[in-house]
């Protein structure tokens, strides 16, 4: 009885050992293997055969290894060098525009010198003064010239008398120019005349003064006047008499005083 308690138990133990020993399962295939089994060119299975290339195609090869680059390089000192022509060319025209501009602006300007009125004054003869004491009464005459070779337009003119300081670089007082004066147009080659006078005779004091060479008398004025190209002008003028030993003396121009537009 107890052998077969005991062999029941035995046949019992090795079928449960039996069940619980199954066969493994087969594992899934890798996926990656499966995506590297389909024949890339990167897989080692697959290779490529390479095809024959066309005497064409050795040709471009060399081309884009050799020429090419060579052509690219003239074709840039090309384009460096057609810019820098360029720029020369640019910079020769606006030189040329520039001295053709002044050339017809100095043209211009030249002509209207040409063309323009001069306006003028001198002493009329006689320059020499007889006395001082005349010079209330018989005055000093000059005439307004015009040596140009169009009209003087609006023609204004102050002119001043007074015993000053006998010098060389004496620079008289500017004029006081009115405004509202009287104005003339004077034709070219023709002249206005003018005297001038002292409002008193000189007291004794001033003519000893004048003897004596330390004093002169002074005659100076500004005129204006507006050109024909309507451009406005000016003159300036100054004179002395003068006279040593005596009352009479001679008009002479001053140093300074004498210029114009």
């Amino acid at each position: 009885m107890k052998k077969r308690l005991v062999l029941g138990l035995t046949l019992l133990l090795l079928f449960g050992f039996a069940q619980s020993q199954e066969p493994p399962k087969p594992k899934a295939p890798d996926q990656k293997a499966k995506t590297s089994q389909r024949g890339s060119e990167q897989s080692p299975i697959f290779v490529k055969t390479p095809r024959p290339s066309t005497q064409a195609e050795r040709d471009y090869e060399a081309y884009e290894k050799h020429e090419k680059p060579e052509n690219e390089r003239w074709t840039t000192r090309a384009t460096v060098a057609l810019a820098g022509i360029t720029l020369g060319l640019a910079i020769f025209t606006a030189l040329l525009w520039n001295a053709t501009r002044k050339l017809v602006t100095d043209a211009k300007d030249t002509a209207q010198r040409q063309l323009r009125a001069y306006v003028f004054y001198r002493p009329d003869l006689p320059i020499h003064i007889p006395n001082m004491n005349e010079l209330h009464t018989t005055g000093v005459k000059f005439r307004i010239h015009n040596s140009g070779q169009t009209p003087a337009y609006d023609l204004r003119h102050v002119t001043l008398i007074g015993l000053r300081e006998r010098s060389l670089s004496i620079v008289l007082h500017p004029v006081d120019f009115p405004e509202d004066g009287s104005r003339v147009a004077l034709n070219p080659g023709m002249h206005s005349e003018q005297v001038m006078k002292t409002d008193l005779p000189y007291p004794q004091a001033d003519i000893d003064r004048f003897r004596a060479g330390t004093h002169a008398v002074y005659i100076w004025g500004e005129a204006r006047f507006r050109d024909t190209f309507g451009a406005p002008q000016w003159v300036r003028y100054a004179f002395q008499i003068t006279g040593e030993g005596d009352a009479s003396g001679n008009i002479q121009w001053c140093r300074y005083g004498n210029e114009a537009s």
